[in-house]
């Protein structure tokens, strides 16, 4: 981590409280997401001109700061999430950290979604996968020939350097 020692202490002593038996992180992947909200936000402390040193120095704009270099990614809501449940339990939160995190979540990117494959493009695409398998079927076969002739004591390179070495 990148953020001062102070502030790293306090986030990873209320990292553990979050994390302790009882404290409803009940596995791996669960302590895995309140790692990472962590690890995301000390990337963007780290690219401040003026970090904050200590927990009571972490303010709203930070977190909002923090929201803004991130909302582009569908994660933010479960990294804001994660920073909110960690940040009750940690000591020294100012009151404006807590009142921004206390507020609604930001509302959640909805992409434009799957599309299938039209008929045309997917009769384009087996086709063109049955033809590289009739390819890769004849290839074997002729080695399969290749390497019984070979078997048969028959002489199938006939002075080419590279079809013995293959045999």
């Amino acid at each position: 981590m990148g953020m001062a020692p102070e502030l790293r202490d306090a986030l990873v002593a209320a990292f553990v409280k979050r994390t302790a038996p009882g404290a409803g992180q009940t596995s791996l992947h669960s302590v895995g997401h309140v790692y990472k909200a962590v690890v995301r936000l000390d990337r963007y402390l780290t690219t401040l001109t003026w970090p904050p040193t200590r927990l009571a120095h972490l303010t709203a704009a930070h977190i909002d700061g923090f929201h803004e270099s991130r909302k582009h990614i569908d994660s933010i809501r479960v990294d804001l999430s994660q920073l909110r449940q960690l940040l009750t339990v940690a000591d020294g939160v100012s009151d404006a950290v807590s009142a921004r995190l206390a507020g609604p979540l930001p509302k959640q990117i909805r992409g434009e979604g799957r599309h299938s494959y039209s008929r045309t493009e997917l009769k384009r695409i087996a086709e063109a996968s049955r033809a590289d398998l009739r390819v890769a079927a004849a290839r074997i076969r002729g080695n399969r020939d290749l390497l019984r002739c070979f078997r048969s004591g028959e002489d199938i390179a006939r002075g080419n350097e590279t079809v013995a070495r293959r045999l």
